[in-house]
């Protein structure tokens, strides 16, 4: 790979992580999950500050109680069986983005 692909690609991996970030976004908001949509929203559009700068941040939201891994997606009392299955690949997508 020379010198214009890996750059390319980093911007691509960068880009597919800010769109995987707005879509996570917009599933959290439909499910009255404001809070943890606007963290998402401010990262995203953060993006301006590089990589280095908000995947320490985003790496940070998978660890502990109340994380990134404890959300079920739900309205009305209901579960959202199809919007959590969404949630759940991108979720797992944007680790596997910011990984090392």
């Amino acid at each position: 790979m020379n010198l214009l692909q890996a750059a390319s690609s980093g911007i691509d991996t960068f880009n597919e992580i800010r769109d995987v970030l707005i879509r996570m976004s917009e599933l959290l908001q439909s499910s009255g999950l404001r809070d943890w949509a606007r963290m998402l929203t401010q990262i995203a559009e953060r993006s301006d500050e590089g990589y280095p700068a908000i995947r320490p941040e985003i790496r940070r939201m998978y660890g502990g109680m109340g994380s990134l891994n404890d959300i079920v997606l739900h309205r009305d009392g209901k579960v959202l069986k199809y919007e959590n299955n969404e949630f759940d690949a991108l979720r797992e997508r944007l680790y596997a983005l910011t990984r090392d």
